[in-house]
């Protein structure tokens, strides 16, 4: 992840076949997905603009929530997520009380009803970290649960040692 100053936040996902999606977080809410046919690429191919609402769909999507193995799209089960669960970033800062702690003790301390899919390190994401991986400051947790129990931990991660 990288910080665009007076913008947001960029994310870059280089796939198998070496094609480029930049993901841009505006502060205001706003998302952009920018396609590249290759990586090295200075102009998109295409470009798209997302709500934060069709963002978190997206997100969803993306996470299998509404897609089963064997029934396709189940809209019901969509709009139960949709009404309860978020997916949301975490910046550790200098102020987190789990700066410098291992992603273990995260987990341990991680409420039932969250899970932490990966750090964003840089412009690395790192899915399913292990259990000795040290928070760094600046690392971006994400985060996908029950909207109160999201809000809730992110507060107390935000807390002073």
């Amino acid at each position: 992840m990288t910080d665009l100053p007076g913008v947001g936040k960029k994310i870059s996902f280089i796939n198998g076949e070496e094609k480029l999606i930049v993901m841009i977080f505006h502060y205001t809410g706003k998302r952009e997905l920018y396609f590249f046919e290759d990586y090295e690429d200075d102009d998109p191919i295409f470009t798209f603009k997302l709500s934060t609402e069709e963002a978190n769909q997206l997100g969803a999507q993306f996470l299998g929530a509404a897609l089963g193995p064997e029934t396709g799209i189940d809209r019901e089960r969509m709009k139960k997520i949709q009404k309860q669960a978020v997916v949301e970033w975490l910046d550790i800062t200098k102020r987190s009380s789990f700066a410098g702690k291992s992603f273990g003790e995260l987990n341990k301390l991680t409420p039932t009803g969250i899970s932490i899919i990966g750090i964003f390190r840089n412009d690395d994401f790192i899915a399913s970290p292990d259990d000795n991986s040290l928070l760094e400051i600046k690392d971006t947790l994400m985060l996908v649960g029950k909207r109160a129990l999201v809000k809730e931990f992110i507060r107390s991660c935000e807390e002073v040692n």
